[in-house]
């Protein structure tokens, strides 16, 4: 026996053996071995993860009630109204076809000065204000001039601002600033230098002549055009934020006029300032249909569900200062049974056709079904409800 030592200290050696070469006709056949056994699974693999599978198309009996209900919705009513409402305004411009023969006098403001006393003037409504040129002008509104205030034994002149008109109408009285007017009624007396006036504005406005002016029909049409604008503005307003499941009815809006007024515009035309005003009454129709549906007494079988219906309405009658609006609605509901899809699923999974039959035959209010499997020579029904689609009209 060899000493133990030896054992553990001999070192290990390994044959170093040649490899074998595989041949090119070994390598094929491997590799054909492989594709034929991916070929003779894959069908098998595609069989169970796509089959097999199961349609089931299930029409139901229906239930058809024709009601015709007078409704009312409100703010305080079964059935909610929606209320909605904008204003707006709207100027828009137009040109005059007809011509004016205008008489218009000259208008501007003047300062007037008060350098005689201490004491108020009164000046009543049409008093003259001679130009330097000789043009007279006359106070628009009675007033009352203050009176000057004396300092160290002088006279502190008062001012006032007031607006004065020509006394005839023209051109030649659109006149420039005027340094000095004077007021011919006090002429001969002290008050004559001491009261006058001044302006630093030219006056404006003086005419005679022809003018474009709108006709009747201009300003009829000019109307039209302006409110139908500003409807069409407060439309889009309104419905950008309208709900699309409200129900609303062409006699359940309503547009006004709240002010109109026509002027005459420098450049030879005329203008149109509107204010109006759109407001529409609406109520969601699916809460119509729950509440004829409690009406006629459906809402008391729970297994039944509305499946179609056919609503019309008649006798509509606004009501926009209470917010009301009432109507008749008449039409047919169709309802059917309703059917727990999931619960069916769970029932006849793992089912034969037989069994399966059976089960959905039992269902109320069952008009017919059809059970269709792939492929057609299996009789079972699949165990993964995700192969297992129902149908139910």
């Amino acid at each position: 026996m060899p000493p133990i030592s030896d054992i553990f200290t001999k070192p290990i050696i390994e044959e170093d053996k040649e490899a074998i070469p595989v041949s090119p006709r070994s390598k094929n056949r491997f590799f054909l071995f492989v594709v034929i056994i991916i070929l003779l699974i894959f069908p098998f693999w595609g069989y169970f993860k796509y089959f097999p599978k199961c349609n089931v198309k299930i029409v139901l009996k229906n239930y058809p009630h024709s009601f015709e209900q007078k409704i009312v919705a409100g703010l305080d009513q079964p059935l909610a109204v929606q209320y909605f409402s904008k204003e707006d305004t709207l100027k828009m411009s137009f040109k005059a076809t007809g011509k004016e023969m205008v008489q218009n006098k000259a208008q501007g403001k003047i300062l007037i000065y008060n350098a005689y006393s201490s004491s108020p003037q009164l000046l009543i409504k049409g008093t003259r204000f001679q130009a330097k040129n000789g043009l007279i002008f006359r106070l628009k509104k009675r007033l009352i001039v203050p009176g000057a205030t004396i300092e160290k034994g002088k006279i502190m002149p008062s001012v006032i601002e007031a607006e004065v008109e020509a006394d005839k109408p023209g051109q030649e009285y659109n006149i420039g600033p005027q340094e000095k007017f004077t007021i011919p009624g006090f002429k001969g007396s002290e008050k004559y230098q001491a009261f006058y006036g001044a302006s630093s504005l030219p006056m404006k406005g003086g005419f005679v002549g022809e003018v474009p002016s709108p006709t009747k029909e201009d300003i009829k049409k000019a109307k039209e055009e302006t409110e139908k604008k500003i409807l069409n503005n407060l439309k889009s307003k309104i419905f950008s934020i309208f709900p699309q499941d409200l129900k609303y009815f062409k006699e359940s809006q309503r547009f006004s006029i709240l002010k109109e007024t026509v002027e005459n515009s420098n450049q030879g035309g005329f203008d149109v300032n509107v204010k109006g005003k759109y407001e529409i009454l609406s109520f969601k129709e699916n809460d119509l249909k729950k509440i004829i549906s409690q009406k006629i007494g459906i809402s008391q079988d729970q297994n039944l569900f509305l499946s179609d219906s056919n609503v019309s309405y008649k006798n509509i009658n606004p009501n926009f200062e209470k917010k009301e609006l009432s109507f008749t609605a008449f039409g047919k509901f169709i309802f059917k049974k309703k059917v727990d899809k999931n619960l069916l699923l769970n029932q006849i999974r793992g089912k034969n056709l037989e069994e399966a039959k059976n089960i959905i035959s039992s269902l109320s209010g069952l008009n017919y079904a059809k059970i269709k499997i792939q492929p057609f020579f299996v009789k079972k029904l699949p165990s993964n409800i995700r192969k297992i689609k129902i149908e139910i009209q």
